[in-house]
């Protein structure tokens, strides 16, 4: 199992599935996952990006764009459960996955924290035996708690790590 970061704006997240897919997925399905509801996704994917996506992929690889499967997820819990319902199969269905603004979304739900993004993550490996793509706008520097802020309490002190950290001991 590994796991591919790109830091950055949706569309170059974009681009960089599209030739990663192209050149190393093989047979099986290929999902992506924003973790925001679609209006989100389409306001922040600028006009000049979006142009500049379609234009490159639009005419060459029609029919690849046709065979990903597209997923808005409003909340972080409807990310976690469609995950969780992709079938796994390592001999027929071969799922390639990739999943933009999963730490974002952590952020919005106070679950921004190692226990928070460890539980997401550990969904993701067990859906999944093949590379999976990750990429937010959330360096993988950034420093997170270790615990969730609402499982604290006033004597134990926070303590953090680095979300990089976290990939680590799951991919």
């Amino acid at each position: 199992m590994n796991c591919m970061y790109y830091q950055g704006l949706a569309a170059n997240f974009l681009e960089k599935v599209m030739e990663n897919w192209q050149h190393d997925a093989g047979s099986g399905r290929k999902v992506l996952v924003f973790c925001s509801p679609k209006e989100n996704v389409v306001a922040n994917v600028s006009a000049d990006s979006e142009q500049r996506f379609h234009s490159a992929y639009e005419i060459r690889n029609i029919s690849f764009l046709r065979a990903i499967e597209v997923y808005y997820a409003a909340t972080l819990s409807a990310a976690r459960a469609l995950t969780a319902s992709l079938p796994f199969d390592d001999s027929t269905n071969h799922i390639w996955l990739a999943v933009y603004g999963l730490f974002e979304s952590h952020k919005l739900i106070g679950e921004y924290s190692a226990q928070g993004i460890g539980k997401t993550i550990a969904s993701l490996v067990e859906c999944t035996e093949n590379t999976i793509l990750l990429g937010d706008v959330v360096s993988l520097d950034s420093d997170i708690p270790i615990l969730n802020p609402s499982s604290i309490s006033s004597r134990i002190s926070a303590q953090s790590t680095q979300i990089s950290s976290v990939l680590r001991r799951w991919v």
